[in-house]
C-alpha cells in the first residue's frame, strides 16, 4: 500500500492495493471499494441493509468509507488510488519524466538514483520488479515477452 500522506494513520480501515480491486480504495481485508459503500448511502439504503446486503463489511467500515469521503471532500488528502503507482525510469528517459510523475502523486526511482547507470537489462528488469514498480524505458529489448513475460513484473512501458 502507499501511504506518501500519511493515509494509513488517518484512515487504519481504508487501504488501496494495486493487486486488489485495481487500486481503488476499498475497506481493509475486503475487496469492497468505498465507491461501493457511498453509492449505497446514495441510493437509501441504510447502514443495515448495506451490511446485510455485504456480509465481509463492518458497521466501521460503513463508517470508515464516510469518513474517507468527508476528508475527500474537505480537501484534506489526496485519493489513495492517486499515490500508488510506481514507477521505476530507465537511464534513456528523461529526468524531467520523473519530476512530472512525482508532481502528479507518483512514486517515480530512475536508474540513476540508484546508482543502475550502465548495468545491464537484466538487472534493471529485476530491480523494479523487486519494488514492484512499472518499468518505463526507450529499450525496444522490454517489449520481448518471452525475456519479460506477464506476470513476471508489475508493467513495462516502452516509450
Amino acid at each position: 500500500m502507499c501511504d506518501h500522506w500519511g493515509m494509513a494513520d488517518d484512515f487504519p480501515l481504508i487501504s488501496a492495493d494495486p493487486a486488489i480491486h485495481h487500486g481503488q480504495a476499498c475497506i481493509r481485508g475486503t475487496r469492497l471499494s468505498v465507491s461501493v459503500v457511498l453509492d449505497c448511502l446514495a441510493e437509501g439504503m441504510t447502514g443495515d441493509q448495506i451490511l446485510a446486503e455485504y456480509p465481509t463489511l463492518t458497521s466501521d467500515g460503513v463508517q470508515a468509507a464516510l469518513e474517507y469521503a468527508a476528508a475527500l471532500a474537505r480537501e484534506e488528502h489526496r485519493a489513495f488510488s492517486r499515490c500508488c503507482v510506481k514507477f521505476k525510469l530507465d537511464e534513456d528517459t528523461p529526468l524531467r519524466l520523473a519530476a512530472l510523475l512525482r508532481e502528479r502523486g507518483n512514486d517515480a526511482d530512475t536508474v540513476q538514483d540508484e546508482g543502475l547507470t550502465g548495468s545491464p537489462d537484466s538487472r534493471i528488469a529485476k530491480a523494479a520488479a523487486d519494488e514492484r514498480r512499472i518499468l518505463i524505458s526507450l529499450d525496444l529489448g522490454f517489449s520481448d515477452i518471452r525475456a519479460h513475460p506477464p506476470g513476471s513484473h508489475p508493467g513495462i512501458a516502452q516509450v
